[in-house]
Formats: structure tokens, sequence, C-alpha cells
């Protein structure tokens, strides 16, 4: 992924589009490669799509999303050579443009230091007290809270994992987890689908009813 960026960031065409956005002084672009499947049954290569952002604060905790490039090129992995250059929609249809300058807008930021406007101050402290200790219990990887009697597992591929279930004594679950899931971070518009977390796979729960 290193090797990825570092070659998009250094190649000419990928620069030639960031000198198209005519930005200010003091900010960049950084980017994001991701690995994904294909669109053609017919592509075997091992293509990465390098999404781009453009640094308005040299900030550690700047975020970049809030300013999306709509140019995103496209590597193969194997041969480091670029593909082709992608341009994301930028409205509400599936029109796309060559890279314009950039226009100003504000970033939406969390940290706080940067942040235009102060903190709120009307928030009351929030303090949680038990006394007389806490309602569950664990002991190992068995939790015990109210009713509920369950254990907790983990592996490489689910996360967290529920086991043997149960609610006031009844059977309700064998193993519980979610297994596979897909999150659409960048729309379903153009190659933005392609930022898909985990598999293309529908969202499900993995529940094994017991008898």
């Amino acid at each position: 992924m290193i090797e990825i960026e570092q070659l998009c960031l250094n190649h000419p065409a990928v620069n030639a589009e960031i000198e198209k956005l005519r930005l200010p002084a003091g900010m960049t672009v950084c980017m994001d490669p991701w690995i994904y499947g294909t669109d053609d049954p017919d592509e075997s290569r091992r293509l990465f799509q390098c999404y781009m952002y453009i640094v308005a604060h040299d900030h550690p905790q700047n975020n970049q999303y809030s300013l999306p490039c709509k140019f995103s090129p496209v590597f193969d992995g194997i041969t480091r050579q670029l593909v082709r250059m992608d341009y994301l929609p930028g409205g509400g249809d599936t029109q796309s443009t060559e890279t314009q300058p950039w226009k100003p807008v504000p970033t939406i930021q969390y940290a706080h230091d940067l942040l235009d406007e102060p903190l709120r101050k009307d928030l009351k402290p929030y303090i949680v007290q038990q006394p007389e200790g806490t309602s569950f219990t664990v002991i190992g990887n068995a939790v015990q809270w109210q009713k509920w009697r369950f254990r907790v597992g983990f592996n490489n591929r689910e996360g967290l994992v529920l086991h043997n279930v149960t609610y006031d004594g009844r059977n309700t679950f064998y193993r519980l987890s979610v297994s596979e899931m897909t999150v659409p971070y960048g729309g379903m518009l153009g190659f933005g689908s392609r930022i898909d977390f985990v598999s293309d796979w529908p969202c499900r729960s993995s529940c094994a009813l017991s008898p």
C-alpha cells in the first residue's frame, strides 16, 4: 500500500491533475489506495483505485475526507503501471467532468483546535456511580447480565462472536455474529461504489439458532 501511495503521488499524470486544481499555498493532496475486485469478468489484473483528497490543514487530525478530488487514478499492482484516470460524478447524476480549478469550500473538521466555533459549555458533568458494583459479571469469557447469559469470542474474519446465548434459562442463539457486510463509503455513482469494506456481499447476520 505504501509503495502504491508513493507511486501515485509521484506519477506525472497524477501531478498534472493536481496542478489543474490550482490549490492555494499550504494546501496539498493525499490519497487512499483501495484494492477492488473487478467490474469486468475478463479483468484479472490486481488493480488499485487511488482516491485523492485535498489536505487543507497541516494537522494530524485534519479531516481530508471532507475535500475529495474528482479524479482517481487506477494502477496495476503488479506492473506498477497507470491503467487509467477515472473521474467521479460531482452532482446527483452520473455526469463527470475533467479536473477544474478548486473552488474554496469550508472543511468539516472534528479536532477541537480546527473548529471555527468554540466548544459547547452548556453540558453538565456526566458521572456514573455504582457503589454496589456492576449489574453484570464476567468470568473468563462468560458474561451474565440480568436474565441474559452468553460467552464472548473473537476471530479474524468476523470479529465479535457470541456463543450459547440464553435468556432466563431458555436457549436463544447457539452462535451469533456479523459475518459479512458492505459499507458504500463512496456512494453508488461511478467508481465510488468500489469503496466497500470487507466484500461485495450483502449485509447479513450469521445466526445459528438453538434447537
